[in-house]
């Protein structure tokens, strides 16, 4: 009497495997797509809430903040983990003042590699200028206007490689 042995080919194995490969694959991109709509969501929303600090501090003092001690008295708080940083940005969490005006502008990049702008208080936008490790804070509120003659710094890139700690205190990280 022969006993039949029962068990899986290596042919269907594989295919087990080949499946099981392609869900893991499939799960991996849809966790980087949700990862990247949050940190998305995470910089337009420190945007809205210091575009309300601004607004504040333009009521009781007639002006934007345009120094480091200005900027720290509003108290924001940034969630600086959901920001693009060394290697890939050098300088992040840009505030930029017009020159003789009142207005201002806003400018982040997220870990996605989305770049957005607001400014005065508007809407937020997707920002289009090139940003890399190697832009600075003073060609980007430049770009902001086309001419480059509007918008300055004031000093403010947020994260800066250059600055120690990265953060600046005015960002709360």
């Amino acid at each position: 009497m022969k006993k039949a042995v029962s068990g899986f080919t290596i042919v269907e194995l594989l295919i087990v495997v080949v499946v099981i490969a392609i869900l893991a694959v499939m799960t991996v991109v849809a966790f980087n797509g949700v990862q990247n709509r949050a940190n998305d969501s995470v910089v337009q929303n420190d945007l809205r809430a210091l575009a309300k600090k601004m607004r504040l501090y333009h009521i009781d003092n007639s002006a934007y903040p345009s120094t480091f001690p200005a900027l720290e008295s509003m108290q924001y708080k940034a969630s600086g983990g959901a920001y693009a940083i060394t290697p890939t940005v050098s300088r992040n969490h840009i505030y930029c003042i017009a020159t003789g005006l009142n207005d201002y502008a806003l400018l982040a990049k997220s870990k996605s590699g989305n770049a957005y702008i607001l400014q005065n208080d508007g809407a937020i936008l997707p920002f289009a200028t090139a940003w890399g490790a190697a832009t600075t804070a003073g060609s980007l509120c430049d770009s902001i206007d086309g001419a480059g003659t509007l918008y300055t710094t004031a000093n403010a890139a947020g994260y800066w490689t250059g600055q120690t700690p990265n953060w600046g205190a005015w960002t709360g990280v």
